[in-house]
């Protein structure tokens, strides 16, 4: 059954209104009471400029990256339209199975863009040789896991194809960059990778990153005027080293609760990068939401079969 997501909405409203109002729209901090006490308060007078911000994200994600290689943005879409301005008259391939934000942002601001399948499930990720650009959200929504294999070998081919050609990564819900293909890419120069620090750590504060060899694209960002929340990003990102690893032990505390009282068998998780959506795909998303937990048909996302359930929603519902 194809699900809409205004029919979802309107088979469930009190679900949008428990709390949680999107699956791709969670501050996992804040879900599991992380609270960072700088969010509103201790960064006023404070003198950080941009490149503070870029020198200690290096240092506080471990990454062995010249920090005037990164650009500040106000937050991953901010980023992404940027990107599409800068390769506006290339020709984009957008992910058809992620959040419709993509192409609504690809009509208004490509005039040449077609769709491409993301899903890790899918026999093949055939690319259209005429683009020139491609959006790849990673790790895979609504999944979060790594791209097989074959994925990555097909879009390996595609690049080295022409070296022309460009990957944009967007990596908002990257917790880490210990992902071993994350951690590649960022040294390729065709490779554009956007990283947020709002999601999974800071919403709604906006803030994010952009991992780019091009002097020009990085000095659109930089020219901008002064970004006024910069110093409530700098305090945020200097508290994330005191509780990532417990967000993560949340995560899978999380997972294990889920499997234990999920009547449908869960995915294995991923140790190093742990998520909290995953995919059933022969499960009953009614049955699903009936026995408490947060699930959504898969359909939304553009996806043809089984649902999509959070593990969050069974921890709340348990801890409840």
């Amino acid at each position: 059954m194809n699900v809409t997501y205004r029919e979802y909405q309107a088979a469930r409203p009190e679900w949008l209104t428990s709390g949680v109002r999107d699956f791709g729209n969670l501050d996992l901090y804040g879900w599991f009471d992380l609270h960072v006490p700088a969010r509103t308060s201790g960064h006023r007078g404070m003198n950080v400029h941009r490149c503070h911000l870029a020198e200690d994200y290096t240092r506080v994600f471990g990454l062995a990256t010249d920090p005037r290689r990164l650009a500040v943005a106000e937050g991953v879409r901010d980023a992404l339209g940027v990107l599409m301005d800068y390769w506006r008259t290339r020709r984009w391939a957008i992910p058809a199975d992620q959040y419709p934000w993509y192409a609504r942002a690809a009509e208004e601001r490509l005039g040449d863009w077609t769709p491409w399948t993301t899903n890790p499930h899918a026999s093949s990720w055939s690319l259209d040789e005429r683009a020139e650009v491609v959006l790849l959200c990673y790790p895979l929504k609504p999944f979060g896991v790594p791209m097989p294999a074959s994925m990555e070998q097909s879009l390996d081919r595609w690049l080295s194809a022409d070296l022309s050609r460009h990957l944009v990564v967007d990596a908002a819900y990257a917790v880490s960059f210990d992902d071993p293909w994350l951690s590649r890419v960022r040294t390729n120069e065709q490779i554009v990778v956007t990283h947020s620090l709002s999601k999974p750590f800071a919403a709604p504060l906006r803030a994010g990153f952009v991992h780019t060899h091009h002097d020009d694209l990085r000095e659109l960002f930089t020219s901008r005027e002064r970004w006024p929340l910069v110093e409530q990003a700098y305090v945020v990102l200097n508290q994330i080293p005191h509780v990532k690893d417990e967000l993560a032990d949340r995560l899978r505390s999380a997972y294990e609760g889920a499997a234990a009282e999920s009547p449908w068998p869960l995915p294995p998780l991923d140790p190093v990068n742990p998520s909290y959506l995953f995919h059933l795909p022969d499960a009953d998303w009614h049955e699903l939401y009936d026995a408490g937990f947060l699930t959504i048909p898969a359909s939304v996302y553009g996806i043809h079969s089984g649902v999509v359930v959070s593990t969050l929603g069974a921890e709340r519902r348990m801890s409840g």
